[in-house]
């Protein structure tokens, strides 16, 4: 669940502590001959922010810190590369910071991959994985008529700085909410899932606010209603 409510300061601020996805972790530990501890040295928490001015936009902070060294050196993540910058789908079959929103109470609903890297996709479903093609179609900026794009903010960039809190890595990014959910969009989404995708050599961690068994992020009875 998320970490805390709104703040009183600024009301539009919602805080999600990711939990890791306890599926299939016996395996994982073996082939990363690592430990339960370290893998409870994971820490992710993603900030996503409504700033009203000029426009209403949200912002997506992705903090992950990783205390295990010998963890930390499996993790795959590339440093930002600005000339990667664009739309790519399958960034979910590599480490990936996702999001899901709901708009509305109805069932559609939005998918955000970001890859470290700069690379980025936006995805719309009509319903649970519906359309069920792969990829999913690619949401559609309304006023530019091309693949909606998300402006990165590269200069809060981490990539494994040692901090107090281990290993650390940071990504921000925006999107104004027009290019979401039109122009006659909501005051602010009405459920949100964020949610990382972490992987490790050739194993992968799940990590949401809370998850079904075996993980899977589309299920919005475990989305957070703002």
């Amino acid at each position: 669940m998320a970490c805390a409510a709104p703040s009183d300061t600024v009301p539009h601020r919602w805080q999600f502590c990711l939990q890791c996805a306890d599926f299939e972790l016996a395996t994982i530990r073996a082939r990363l001959n690592t430990t339960q501890a370290a893998l409870n040295s994971i820490r992710i928490v993603v900030t996503v922010t409504l700033d009203k001015q000029p426009q209403p936009t949200l912002f997506f902070d992705y903090q992950i810190s990783i205390a295990d060294k010998a963890l930390a050196k499996q993790l795959a993540w590339t440093p930002w590369q600005t000339q990667r910058v664009g739309f790519t789908d399958y960034l979910w079959q590599e480490t990936c910071l996702e999001c899901f929103i709901a708009p509305s109470t109805d069932s559609r609903y939005l998918e955000i991959n970001a890859h470290p890297d700069g690379r980025y996709a936006l995805y719309q479903f009509e319903h649970y994985r519906h359309p069920s093609t792969l990829p999913p179609p690619a949401l559609i900026d309304p006023i530019q008529q091309t693949k909606a794009q998300i402006d990165w903010q590269p200069d809060t960039a981490l990539d494994g700085t040692l901090t107090k809190a281990g290993y650390s890595y940071q990504r921000r990014f925006s999107l104004p909410l027009a290019v979401l959910f039109g122009a006659d969009h909501a005051a602010h989404p009405a459920r949100l899932h964020p949610c990382v995708i972490l992987r490790f050599a050739d194993s992968y961690l799940y990590f949401a606010p809370k998850h079904p068994m075996p993980p899977d992020f589309h299920d919005r009875q475990y989305w957070t209603a703002l």
